[in-house]
Order: C-alpha cells, then structure tokens, then sequence
C-alpha cells in the first residue's frame, strides 16, 4: 500500500488532557495505518470530583480502551472521526483507571473491519459492531500486560492478522485521497473521480464504507 502518512501528517490538539499522556508513533507494516498509540493514566486522589477534557477533530478515528486495574475489566469504543470539537467528561477518584488509544488515519480504519463503516461518524460507538472479535481475542491481554509496549505488541499482532486476512485494500479509495492530499484539499470532486478512474457516486460509495463520511 502507498503509504498516505508520508505526505500528510494531522495535528492533534489536546488543550486540557488531564493526567500523564503518552503517544508511540508506529513502525514497520501498519505504519500507514496507525497515526500513533496513546496511553493516559489520570492522576489519583481520594477526593472524587470530575473533570472535562476538550476534544479537537484531527481526521482522525481512535479505538479506545478504558482498562479499570481495580476489576481486571476492560471497556472498549471507536471513536468516529469528528466534524466539530466535542468535551469530555470525566470522574476522578480513587479507581484506578487507564485508558489506551489505537489512533488511526482517516484512510485506514475500513482496512481492518468485519464489514463497513458507513453510518460511523461524529460518535462513540461500541467495538462489537466492528470488530466482533476483539474482546474475546485481545481484551484480557490487554488488562494483564502492565507495559505500554508490550500493549502494543498485542494489538499490533491482532491488526496485521486482520489487515491479512481481511484484504480489503482498494486503489479507488487510495488514488482519491492521494489527490486530496497532494494537492492540500484544493482538488474539486470532479477531478477526484477522474485521477481515481471512479464516478462521483463509487466515490460516495466508497468514502461512506472506507472513512464512514462522505
């Protein structure tokens, strides 16, 4: 695949993260998939209260792991890509609670999911709709390793299993956002559809199924 990451490169703002935020870039194969890997361990008191993050759309989709150390129990979200920043609400007390982010590119969430992402956009949205076999197969993992890279020694071995497996790359979809991208967002759609050999409507269509917005 024609690795998209080297010519475009989102800027992620976090204006008031809370805690200690750590972010990994990716290396080797899912590279041109993976925009970085995130852990956020929020700082512990015994006085609970709650707190509320800002967050600014980047083009970017996360999945995102809320691991409670207390039960050995793990929430797992995909987080759509957003048109408008959004807050976050957040209770802190004395769980300990760690949240650990896959933060992909806007081209490559479609590349891994057991069907299509049309109708996911500007929402949080359980990962059984996607990825019916994530819980069962990494969940527990996840909550034993107690180290950031050996988290992502296990997702990483889950994505490239599904990004095999699944074999859902399209040139349609990577030509057009190539032109986008190439040219900052000044292309029009009918010079999109043209460089990618595709009409305007497969562009909708494969926009809607790849990104979840059209």
């Amino acid at each position: 695949m024609f690795d998209l990451s080297n010519i475009y490169k989102p800027i992620t703002g976090k204006p008031f993260i809370s805690g200690d935020y750590i972010s990994i870039p990716p290396v080797g194969i899912l590279k041109p998939y993976v925009c970085n890997y995130w852990i956020s361990n929020p700082f512990l008191t015994t006085n609970e209260y709650s707190i509320t993050n800002i967050i600014i759309p980047d083009t970017c989709s996360d999945i995102i792991m809320e691991i409670d150390h207390t039960t050995d129990s793990i929430h797992t979200i995909y987080c759509a890509i957003q048109n408008a920043p959004f807050t976050v609400h957040t209770q802190i007390g004395d769980n300990a609670k760690t949240l650990f982010g896959i933060r992909f590119y806007s081209w490559a969430m479609g590349f891994f999911i057991d069907d299509s992402l049309k109708g996911y956009h500007d929402n949080n949205y359980d990962i059984d709709g996607l990825f019916r076999d994530f819980k069962s197969n990494i969940g527990q993992n996840i909550v034993r390793e107690k180290t950031i890279e050996g988290k992502i020694r296990i997702v990483e071995r889950y994505l490239y299993e599904r990004l095999v497996r699944k074999n859902r790359s399209n040139s349609s979809l990577l030509n057009a956002l190539f032109a986008i991208l190439n040219t900052k967002g000044t292309t029009s759609v009918l010079d999109i559809g043209s460089y990618s050999q595709i009409s305007k409507r497969q562009l909708e269509r494969i926009f809607n199924e790849y990104i979840g917005s059209d």
